[in-house]
């Protein structure tokens, strides 16, 4: 199996494909997407070429799934591993990556979108406008609460996604039911978790609560694993 993963969208947003950008600008817009930061293998939509080398993606829930009305369970892994599915230019969804990919994404947006190389992609003002706060509330579709900016997921006081306790300074995402990265400025931490199986939303919120805390682990305060650990190397 590739380590390279297709970050599945929700299967509601296949018709894009029929409406998205032409192929010629769609793959420009692939290699604007991860080349600037350094990144060649990051991109947005498979090219037909590399299909056979991704990673399959899988659905394991046993029960009925339901997000906005439409149970997951029957459609989820045919839909999402069709060809023009993977191949569509789905801003927001749809990223090619393994997890080292994803991690230094992460880390070019934990030191302020300066690349390694110390241009700067963004200014502070854009990076700020897209972290900040924009709603607070229970989705709708997945039934679970989440703080949203403009473009990630915020972290909380309480636990969520991103970790038990004290996650507030991280923004990120998930990736359908199977994937996560976030950044956390504060620690200069980046994490990326890339996988390719799926059990539905509470799963993905819950699994942080299912893992074992590490050895020295306070859950109390949320106090994280020594920087030199977990840090995405530069």
């Amino acid at each position: 199996m590739s380590d390279r993963l297709f970050h599945p969208s929700e299967p509601e947003a296949a018709p894009t494909a029929a409406r998205g950008p032409g192929p010629a600008r769609s793959r420009g817009r692939r290699r604007r997407c991860g080349g600037p930061a350094g990144i060649p293998g990051l991109h947005f939509g498979a090219d037909p070429a590399e299909l056979s080398r991704l990673a399959r993606t899988y659905w394991f829930a046993t029960k009925p799934v339901r997000v906005a009305g439409t149970d997951l369970t029957p459609i989820f892994e045919s839909d999402n591993n069709l060809p023009q599915v993977v191949t569509a230019f789905v801003p927001g969804a749809g990223v090619v990556c393994d997890a080292a990919d994803l991690a230094a994404f992460y880390d070019v947006l934990a030191q302020g979108v300066v690349t390694r190389s110390g241009k700067r992609l963004v200014s502070e003002q854009t990076l700020e406008r897209y972290t900040t706060l924009n709603v607070s509330a229970i989705d709708k579709s997945n039934r679970v609460p989440l703080r949203v900016g403009c473009g990630f997921l915020l972290g909380s006081v309480t636990p969520c996604i991103f970790g038990w306790w004290g996650t507030q300074r991280c923004f990120g995402h998930a990736g359908a039911f199977c994937t996560l990265a976030f950044a956390d400025p504060g620690l200069g931490l980046a994490v990326a978790i890339v996988t390719n199986g799926n059990r539905g939303p509470y799963d993905s919120l819950l699994r942080p609560a299912r893992q074992r805390a590490p050895e020295g682990f306070d859950r109390q305060r949320g106090r994280p694993l020594p920087a030199e650990m977990t840090r995405c190397r530069r």
